[in-house]
């Protein structure tokens, strides 16, 4: 699996570049609310929103890491009072039935 991603960002590494080269002279302007900005070459945008779209994603992943680390202290939490139930009724004294 390691190796089929290890290709993929190599695939997809190489087709940036092989967009930023064959784009190298092209330039945009955007436009915003009205007020345009640029102009700017394509590849400087490429590159600003691969960064944008790699800040999005650690930020999602670490909303669902640190949800997952608080639904295992819980888990960790429950195990633990459990043990402690079964060691309690493993140290009763067992009574007799006449």
């Amino acid at each position: 699996m390691l190796i089929l991603r290890v290709l993929a960002a190599g695939a997809a590494l190489l087709l940036f570049a092989y967009v930023a080269i064959e784009n190298l002279e092209q330039t945009v302007q955007l436009s915003f609310f009205g007020r345009a900005v640029g102009p700017y070459h394509v590849f400087v945008l490429l590159i600003a929103a691969l960064m944008i779209g790699a800040l999005g994603a650690i930020v999602l992943m670490s909303i669902r890491a640190l949800r997952l680390r608080r639904e295992l202290g819980r888990a960790a939490r429950r195990i633990a009072e459990l043990e402690r139930e079964i060691d309690d009724l493993r140290t009763e004294p067992v009574q007799s039935l006449s």
